[in-house]
């Protein structure tokens, strides 16, 4: 069993524009769970949900950075810690993340440095090569090859696929034509078996006591997935070259599950899905609805389309 600390980086926002919302860390919850899953120990820094009305001035003026500052981030690690995971989703976060990630380095020269995300997926190879402080980077889907690469790392004779996995020691193909096949071969197909987000390691309700989520305001909202990926190639997005174009959803019946342990546990009023493209089924959507109907469920929902 291995000690993995999980950190989700400060927003990096515009001075003058707040032009993104605030929300839980789904995909860090997400990771968090799976890991649990398999038994390892699981500490989360959400650096947003733990300082949620804390801006700071970063980049000459430039930017600001919303949630914990470097040093609250770094002294919060705890020292017995093996392996620390950083999440970076957009690019223009990365140059401070890296700050983050030096500053970890720093106080902690001997401890494995792990990276993925959007930004990475998409920079995995400049990221190795001018990046020191990173050991690896995890492209793609995370649940899966985070879990193998710290079996690997705790137990190094164990069996290890390094697809997914960039180092000094793994590359990875180069990308071919208007999808990335590699990245199509990692995507998780069974995503039914993935662990459900452990939001229990999440500051959560910072979020819902202060009406802070994704899309129209509606009271307690809850993050959710129903599906994975998009299978379309539109010219103004990057999903294709990021995620290919597999579209997986999850079982309808276990997605209302999962949210009447929200209703329940959480008092949520108002559900938002975080899918790419939630409404490409047709039939899901009609069974889903027919679900709700059946089990006389009451909330609001949205979805992106």
């Amino acid at each position: 069993m291995a000690h993995v600390t999980l950190i989700r980086p400060p927003m990096v926002i515009l001075r003058l524009v707040q032009s993104r919302s605030t929300c839980p860390p789904i995909g860090i919850a997400y990771l968090a769970g799976s890991l649990r899953s398999m038994k390892h120990e699981v500490a989360v820094i959400d650096a947003v949900g733990e300082s949620i009305f804390q801006f700071t001035k970063i980049n000459k003026n430039k930017n600001i950075a919303h949630g914990l500052t470097i040093e609250e981030i770094v002294n919060r690690i705890d020292p017995t810690t093996e392996y620390i995971c950083v999440s970076t989703m957009f690019s223009i976060e990365w140059p401070y993340d890296y700050q983050i990630i030096r500053a970890i380095k720093k106080k902690y020269p001997n401890k494995i440095i792990i990276v993925g995300g959007e930004h990475v997926t998409a920079a995995s190879d400049w990221i190795i090569k001018n990046c020191p402080e990173v050991d690896y980077c995890v492209i793609g889907e995370g649940e899966k090859k985070l879990i193998e690469l710290i079996n690997f790392l705790s137990c190094p004779e164990k069996r290890f696929d390094k697809n997914g996995i960039i180092s000094r020691t793994f590359s990875r193909p180069s990308r071919e034509g208007p999808v990335d096949k590699y990245l199509m071969s990692l995507r998780i197909r069974s995503v039914d078996d993935i662990p459900l987000p452990a939001w229990d390691l999440v500051p959560l309700n910072n979020y819902l006591d202060n009406n802070f989520g994704y899309g129209v305001d509606k009271g307690r909202n809850m993050p959710m997935l129903a599906t994975r990926g998009c299978p379309y190639q539109c010219t103004f997005c990057s999903s294709a070259q990021m995620w290919s174009t597999r579209y997986v959803a999850r079982d309808p019946a276990k997605v209302l599950d999962e949210m009447e342990t929200y209703l329940k546990d959480y008092k949520i009023d108002n559900f938002s899905f975080y899918d790419l493209t939630a409404i490409v089924k047709k039939d899901w959507i009609v069974k889903f609805c027919q679900l709700i109907i059946e089990r006389d469920l009451e909330f609001s929902w949205q979805l992106p389309s």
